[in-house]
């Protein structure tokens, strides 16, 4: 009653895994499912001391992948087969037919189709001989041609053994019943390189939903680490290619320091901002849902952008402040809901938050608006009423 498929790696078997329902394919070694039971794995065989799988958006483009496809042939192979498919008018064909329309040896042709049969761009029957074009080659041709839009998304999944244990090593799980499919052992995942926005999950696990949306919790940090999220259950939306941030923990800001300074890579050196806005919730527009690949930065400025939905807060309970004698419960400034854009590379001159400050009675309640302060906190300055503010409770006049 249990079913093993073990893919062996390096050999005519190495084309991944195609998951249509979640718009992935995985590379591993070994599917294990008890026929009776929900649950579908994915990891390495029994005996591996570190099982990794690697999963890979089916909309995955990088430049680097497509150049080292060429190697030393004189037409890209997969512009080869664009051109057979031209010429034939079928995406369906056998190999010794495309052998003889590219002029290359049989024996050349089968090596030459496994290699892109091993990276997902043609599923090869070897019993039939025939070949299968898949999407991914199209939308590497797309891609390539800037005709079509793509994403960046591709994760490793690392996970170490238990000493002695002779069971199989699990990376993933799919659950048959709600579909979801739950992956470990994942430490950093890149939505998108163009706008530098990366999330870092709790405890390496994530589950992925349908068409590559996802749910998680940990970080967010996009710009270079200028802006950084903590919280739990996000939900990363891929199509509009969004992130629902329903549990945000804190939001913390980083600035470039004043003057400015350089790394050695030429990016701005930054330094926190001291105050933490917390108890947040919005969402994180990655980028425009047309243009995932952030090629057209000019046709849609602004991204990422972060919208706060309803009312967060700044504290001053640090221990590091007066002692933390300021407690949240009576000290906080009341932030309204506000808007960040720009998060690649915003400057701490753009930062205001409009809101509300209470004193726990040291003055009277009342609106200001935060902005970033020499020391890098968000602060305010307020110049006092000409019959002064009533302090404690209006036992003492304050005048400065």
């Amino acid at each position: 009653r249990k079913l093993e498929l073990y893919r062996k790696r390096n050999s005519v078997s190495e084309s991944p895994l195609i998951d249509t329902y979640h718009q992935i394919t995985m590379d591993c070694e070994l599917l294990e499912w008890n026929i009776d039971e929900d649950m579908i794995f994915f990891g390495s065989l029994p005996g591996t001391s570190i099982s990794e799988i690697y999963i890979e958006s089916a909309n995955n483009y990088l430049e680097a992948k497509y150049q080292q496809l060429q190697g030393m042939d004189k037409i890209h192979p997969i512009i080869l087969i664009r051109n057979y498919i031209k010429d034939k008018g079928e995406e369906v064909f056998f190999v010794e037919d495309f052998a003889r329309f590219s002029g290359y040896p049989l024996s050349q042709i089968q090596h030459y189709l496994t290699n892109l049969s091993n990276k997902g761009f043609v599923y090869y029957d070897y019993g039939e001989q025939r070949i299968r074009v898949l999407a991914k080659l199209h939308n590497y041709l797309k891609a390539k041609s800037g005709k079509g839009d793509y994403d960046v998304i591709s994760f490793k999944s690392k996970v170490q053994s238990s000493a002695g244990t002779m069971k199989m090593q699990i990376n993933s799980a799919l659950n048959i019943k709600t579909k979801d499919l739950n992956v470990l052992g994942v430490p950093e995942i890149t939505l998108s390189d163009s706008q530098r926005v990366y999330m870092y999950p709790t405890g390496g696990r994530i589950v992925i939903k349908q068409n590559r949306d996802f749910v998680f919790s940990g970080q967010i940090s996009t710009g270079n680490g200028r802006f950084n999220l903590f919280g739990k259950d996000f939900y990363f939306h891929y199509d509009s290619f969004w992130v629902d941030l329903k549990r945000i923990d804190s939001l913390q800001l980083s600035v470039p320091l004043k003057p400015i300074q350089r790394d050695r890579y030429g990016d701005e050196i930054l330094t926190k901002v001291k105050t933490v806005i917390e108890a947040v919730t919005g969402d994180l527009r990655i980028d425009h849902p047309t243009n995932k690949s952030g090629l057209r930065k000019d046709s849609f400025p602004g991204y990422p952008v972060f919208q706060s939905k309803y009312d967060s807060y700044a504290y001053y309970d640090r221990k590091s402040i007066h002692d933390g004698v300021y407690d949240r419960n009576r000290v906080s400034f009341h932030l309204q809901p506000f808007t960040i854009d720009s998060l690649e590379n915003f400057t701490g001159e753009g930062l205001w938050f409009a809101g509300t400050f209470e004193s726990a009675d040291i003055f009277p309640i009342f609106d200001d608006t935060l902005r970033l302060q020499k020391d890098y906190s968000l602060g305010f300055q307020r110049q006092t009423p000409e019959d002064g503010f009533p302090i404690y409770g209006g036992i003492g006049k304050y005048f400065s």
